[in-house]
């Protein structure tokens, strides 16, 4: 398993201005903010990241990649743009509504493949579900703040991914863990 994924406060402050900077740019028409990352910083490497947009208590947009060859300070810019105007659950997020949302970033870790769910750490591991050319996934903090077990976690990933909330228990399904460095605003 890879060694946890840490950024140092500076560097949560910087993606968590960053992507609200980004965000707030396409109101204006304004080009994904130019950012330049020290050589030796974790912003330089291609992680998998997710930008989750929250107003109050309720999910406004979600968007992220699982992995990417991209550094994230190039990455997580596009991402908040994505999760704030193209989430299809979602209307575009207002100009009103930016100064209302809490952005939460999710760094996460290379995924490996589990034979069995007894491996899952809820509240630690995020989860990818793949079966016959569906997928789903769930960010580690889904299971906590829905107060899900082991196996309810992966039904409901498997129902995301729109199999039978059971199938993995009796078909071939690929489940994959990855951990995620989680910082917020």
């Amino acid at each position: 398993m890879d060694e946890p994924i840490m950024l140092s406060e500076q560097e949560q402050r910087e993606m968590l201005e960053l992507a609200r900077e980004s965000i707030r740019r396409r109101f204006h028409h304004l080009p994904v903010p130019s950012v330049t990352a020290a050589e030796t910083s974790i912003l330089q490497k291609p992680l998998g990241a997710f930008v989750t947009l929250h107003k109050g208590h309720e999910l406004r947009g979600c968007i992220g990649r699982i992995l990417t060859s991209d550094p994230l300070y190039v990455s997580l810019p596009i991402l908040a743009r994505e999760s704030a105007f193209e989430d299809r659950r979602f209307q575009p997020l207002s100009m009103k509504e930016l100064d209302f949302v809490q952005i939460e970033i999710s760094i996460l870790s290379q995924p490996h493949e589990i034979t069995d769910i007894s491996e899952i750490k809820t509240g630690t591991h995020g989860i990818i579900v793949t079966y016959s050319g569906h997928k789903a996934v769930f960010l580690p903090q889904v299971a906590v703040e829905q107060k899900w077990n082991t196996e309810t976690y992966v039904s409901n990933c498997c129902r995301k991914a729109g199999l039978d909330p059971l199938s993995w228990q009796d078909h071939p399904v690929r489940i994959e863990v990855f951990t995620a460095f989680v910082c917020s605003e």
